[in-house]
């Protein structure tokens, strides 16, 4: 019983995986050639491998801390993953998010970029914005 739901588990892992890879894979093969199919063959083995190491560790947590507190782990790990996603896709778009994510600025060897710390930079030759937050250039 228990080896059924492991592999319902790993086949609707890596069922998602194909369903959301599919459409770029399509692209890849129409416009790269057939070799691309074997993209396929890369999508099932990592979800089938993601499955396998997530079924390992719950395995492991809940023999070490018991059945309630590794739900309490995984909701939380869950939700720090899910917030982290949020953080890294909003950041492309927001300036201030973008400097916070990618600590760009001239203090940290950054090329033309703007630093947090200070009010002025060099920015790609020119003079930069008087905002300590301002957007990264380059970085």
């Amino acid at each position: 019983m228990f080896s059924v739901r492991i592999a319902a588990i790993a086949l609707s892992v890596t069922g998602m995986a194909l369903l959301l890879s599919t459409p770029f894979v399509d692209v890849l093969v129409i416009g790269g050639g057939i070799r691309w199919l074997s993209a396929f063959g890369v999508v099932i083995a990592i979800g089938l491998s993601a499955a396998a190491v997530a079924i390992a560790i719950t395995i492991v947590l809940f023999r070490l801390i018991g059945p309630s507190r590794t739900r309490l782990v995984a909701q939380i790990l869950a939700a720090i993953i899910g917030a982290g996603f949020v953080i890294a896709l909003a950041g492309r778009r927001d300036p201030v998010l973008r400097h916070a994510v990618a600590l760009c600025g001239a203090d940290l060897g950054c090329r033309g970029g703007l630093c947090a710390r200070r009010s002025t930079a060099r920015c790609g030759g020119r003079r930069a914005p008087r905002s300590a937050m301002a957007r990264c250039c380059r970085c």
